[in-house]
């Protein structure tokens, strides 16, 4: 089940590399440092860049940008209607 990490309404993804991923997924990709200061936005986040040096996109639950959307690491679905979010 995809979890929400962070204040809320909380993060269910990061937009990275032309992908979505789970918050779990993106911390074996990325880092767990990079992720964690991303989400909780720590100073100096912002010099964390995916592979192609694009800023991560943190994507929120309840988003509209979730609908038929599923990891892309784990294939996860982020779907409400599935009763993920």
């Amino acid at each position: 089940m995809v979890g929400t990490y962070g204040l809320w309404p909380g993060v269910v993804a990061l937009a990275a590399d032309a992908e979505m991923y789970c918050v779990p997924c993106a911390k074996r990709r990325y880092g767990e440092d990079a992720i964690e200061a991303v989400i909780d936005g720590t100073p100096g986040y912002e010099r964390y860049n995916d592979h192609e040096g694009n800023p991560f996109t943190v994507v929120l639950s309840g988003s509209e940008n979730l609908e038929g959307m599923c990891c892309g690491g784990c294939f996860t679905p982020f779907d409400e209607e599935d009763g993920w979010v």
